[in-house]
């Protein structure tokens, strides 16, 4: 009698193999691009502050502020989240208010930092403000035309489907 055959071929463990490797190879590109988008929605929590101070700003002297100093906030990204020091491990480099131009009454603008994902590190995002009917409209965008744009494939979906202004 002969015994039973025990284990796999090495045909059967290339096989294996070769799937594992197109999987990874399918994975891998993904997950970076998931990272990408995640670290920038972090800019977008920290400005949520910006904008909350910056509408604030707007109710009570009918005009936004041209800077970060003007609307009483911090020159470096505080992302302690309890006004102290913040800390070097975030992917945030930037956050600022820039004055408004003919298009927008103001902008926020955040630079990714160099800890980002390198997609998205030393890239630029801005969110721009505008006054209609006694309602402030946001809207979010890549920096058109400059080598330091975010590509828009990062930006939160709500953000995607915006114009550029």
């Amino acid at each position: 009698m002969k015994g039973t055959q025990q284990g796999f071929t090495l045909i059967e463990l290339m096989i294996v193999v070769a799937i594992i490797g197109v999987l990874a190879s399918i994975a891998i590109p993904q997950y970076q691009s998931y990272t990408a988008r995640a670290q920038v929605s972090e800019a977008f929590n920290l400005a949520s502050a910006y904008k909350t101070t910056m509408s604030e700003f707007y109710a009570v002297r009918g005009r936004f502020p041209d800077s970060n100093d003007e609307a009483g906030l911090p020159e470096e990204v505080d992302r302690s989240g309890n006004g102290g020091e913040s800390s070097d491990d975030s992917y945030v480099a930037y956050i600022g208010i820039w004055p408004g131009e003919e298009n927008y009454g103001a902008r926020v603008v955040m630079e990714m930092s160099d800890n980002a994902n390198s997609a998205i590190a030393g890239k630029w995002v801005v969110m721009e403000s505008e006054a209609t009917d006694g309602s402030i409209q946001w809207s979010c965008r890549t920096t058109t035309g400059a080598g330091n744009a975010l590509d828009e494939k990062y930006l939160p979906g709500s953000c995607r489907d915006q114009k550029e202004l």
